[in-house]
């Protein structure tokens, strides 16, 4: 249906306006590199997934052929964890104890295996539910329980979502009653999400736990689900069939909330791909001229383009689907052509009281550090500068330090506060208060 322009203009102020807020750098892009070939736009060279060390695990293309399942480290470096002794790996997730999980062809490259990756033992082969050739782990919790697909049969026409413990081993989940499921994401209580078939065969997302087997996640609704995470906190994040426009729009769903939806950029198309604990869910979207961007909905709320928060000036810098977010709020994301780790970035405010004081008078500081997202953790670090001495420092709490002194001159002292950072905030300077000592 063709549309008025006239009707679009105030649309379009609202998402200019939009933009003109967050032009200022919220995160800082570190490139990953490649282990030869391959990008995010063809799907060879993929991020998928970080854990809360910050290391990013995904697949990179060989030039010699194949792609390997790969982790980068938070300076960018690749490392190659090879395959099952065929052409092509996987790294679909990884943990914070550092395995990861996915999928490898064997050495004749007739089938996919699942598999799981550790430190010490390397790749190791899960086995499967069947004699079927397009398996997969998708997914791992910090316990090493670890959910994906096995075929049954050799044709893969029935395909279930399995559950694997060290213990255990492989178990079945099951279906919603058709021929197909998958689970897609595991909580630290060992909840499942995926999504499965319905007899009919439409496709339909699910929860499973221990005591209730798997159940529907949406069953008073007859459109199709396809959920990829879950948090522990069981906050779901997928994407729904819209009926109003026949699209598939990303959603949050919480037990108490049940279903959100998170909206798009305007084209109708959006789709969420990973939730922290904090709510925060970040995934892909469209504009309305189909333009493609990674996107996050802090605390599950409107979208909004990562591009523009990493560098405002170039919103075209993240043009495929941010995979991953950690609990300190960074971010795995794809390029058309490179791939990147987004580390938060801080923001540092100082105010003094009381401010003028007198001579002998105690006067505190307090600086306050902020990212995005959130706060640094508890208890490090903020240094109380005049110049390039320190005067004191003070331990972070709830994104607070403060110092107290007595000993200023009578005058005006410059000072301001310097947060170091950590493996997953980059550092920040306050603005300068000038205290005046009466």
């Amino acid at each position: 249906m063709k549309k008025q322009a006239t009707a679009c203009l105030p649309l379009l102020l609202v998402v200019l306006a939009a933009d003109i807020l967050l032009a200022q750098s919220y995160y800082k892009g570190t490139t990953l590199q490649s282990l030869g070939a391959g990008s995010p736009a063809n799907g060879n060279t993929v991020a998928l997934g970080i854990n809360d060390s910050g290391i990013i695990v995904g697949t990179s293309a060989l030039l010699s052929g194949g792609r390997h399942a790969t982790t980068w480290s938070t300076d960018g470096t690749v490392r190659d964890l090879g395959t099952l002794g065929g052409n092509s790996g996987v790294g679909f997730a990884i943990n914070n104890l550092g395995q990861v999980v996915g999928a490898s062809s064997l050495p004749d490259n007739s089938r996919s295996e699942p598999f799981l990756w550790t430190q010490s033992g390397g790749m190791q082969d899960l086995g499967g539910l069947g004699s079927g050739t397009d398996n997969a782990a998708l997914a791992i919790n910090h316990n090493t329980a670890i959910v994906g697909r096995s075929c049954l049969d050799s044709l893969n026409h029935s395909c279930h979502a399995f559950l694997w413990t060290q213990a255990g081993g492989m178990q079945d989940l099951g279906t919603l009653g058709g021929s197909f499921s998958e689970g897609t994401g595991i909580n630290a209580a060992g909840h499942v999400t995926g999504w499965s078939t319905h007899p009919d065969g439409t496709r339909h997302g699910f929860l499973w736990t221990a005591q209730t087997g798997m159940q529907e996640l949406l069953p008073n609704e007859t459109f199709e689900s396809f959920p990829w995470a879950i948090s522990d906190s069981d906050q779901v994040a997928g994407a729904f069939n819209d009926p109003q426009d026949n699209q598939s729009h990303a959603f949050s769903w919480t037990p108490s909330t049940g279903l959100q939806d998170l909206g798009t950029l305007g084209s109708g198309f959006s789709e969420a791909l990973a939730t922290n604990d904090s709510g925060d869910v970040v995934g892909f979207a469209r504009t309305a001229d189909n333009t493609g961007y990674s996107v996050i909905w802090k605390k599950a709320g409107a979208p909004q383009k990562l591009a523009l928060l990493v560098s405002p000036n170039n919103p075209m810098l993240l043009g495929e689907a941010a995979t991953g977010i950690n609990a300190a709020g960074q971010i795995s994301a794809n390029g058309k052509k490179k791939l990147y780790l987004l580390n938060p970035r801080t923001q540092t405010a100082l105010t003094s009281s009381p401010n003028p004081s007198t001579h002998g008078q105690a006067v505190t500081f307090t600086a306050v550090v902020t990212s995005y997202l959130g706060v640094p953790p508890d208890g490090e670090t903020v240094s109380f500068m005049r110049g390039t001495t320190v005067l004191g420092s003070g331990s972070l709490n709830h994104g607070a330090a403060s110092f107290t002194t007595s000993t200023l001159k009578v005058g005006t002292t410059y000072i301001k506060a310097v947060y170091g950072g950590d493996a997953s905030f980059l550092g920040s300077k306050s603005n300068t208060v000038q205290q005046v000592v009466n």
